[in-house]
């Protein structure tokens, strides 16, 4: 096996695997994204297998993440017409979602005294990653933190969903479908097209939204930044 084919076929197997144990166990906090990574980092520790080796394949899997995200919005076009009558309802719950998100990473950056780089870094935490890259180079900040933060953030906030829903008895799938899409951009999108339509169509819609509003709303970030 050359070393593409390894890395697809890794990534492939530990990605089943624990989305199997996920499903037969029952547990929300076991999210096949972090614990296939984790999987995939300890066998290469433990074969002694080169990183830049297993990438060789791992590349090829990461260069579908765009078309990935793009087929999200399958369920928003089946469920076009619910989307345009609850439209108010989207647009408010993404405008909440952008402020909070701000407000939440301002209190990070006076609380932990973060260097104004990594601050601006994490600011698009909560949108998908190919956007957040962009509006973080803009903004001046790491690449590298703003992918971590993007991912983390979409992994608990798919993982904890649950729990909060229970906890605030939320069970109208157009909200868990808003709250998903704008807090926990493609993961939890993804995490909500695969329980129904309707979840699907309110993550899909909110995140493409909260995506073109943190693009659009960019020069008054930096403007606003310069000022705290």
């Amino acid at each position: 096996m050359n070393n593409i084919s390894f890395g697809i076929a890794m990534s492939l197997i530990a990605y089943y695997f624990v989305d199997v144990l996920q499903k037969k166990t029952k547990q929300a906090w076991l999210n096949p994204l972090l614990f296939s990574g984790l999987l995939i980092i300890l066998i290469l520790s433990i074969f002694n297998i080169s990183i830049d080796d297993y990438m060789l394949g791992g590349d090829l899997i990461k260069a579908l993440i765009a078309p990935a995200t793009i087929s999200l919005a399958i369920p928003l076009y089946k469920n076009k017409q619910l989307i345009l009558d609850n439209a108010k309802l989207l647009f408010t719950a993404v405008c909440c979602g952008i402020v909070s998100n701000l407000i939440l990473v301002l209190a990070a950056k006076h609380l932990l005294s973060l260097k104004n780089e990594v601050f601006l870094s994490i600011v698009p935490k909560s949108i998908t990653t190919a956007i957040a890259i962009d509006v973080a180079t803009y903004l001046g900040g790491i690449t590298e933190i703003t992918i971590a933060t993007v991912l983390i953030t979409g992994i608990f906030g798919a993982m904890l969903s649950p729990l909060f829903n229970k906890i605030l008895n939320v069970k109208s799938d157009k909200i868990i479908g808003l709250a998903l899409g704008t807090s926990a951009h493609a993961v939890g999108t993804a995490k909500a097209v695969g329980t129904n339509e309707v979840q699907g169509a309110f993550a899909s819609t909110s995140l493409i939204l909260s995506g073109l509003l943190t693009v659009l709303l960019n020069p008054l970030f930096v403007q606003l930044f310069k000022l705290l």
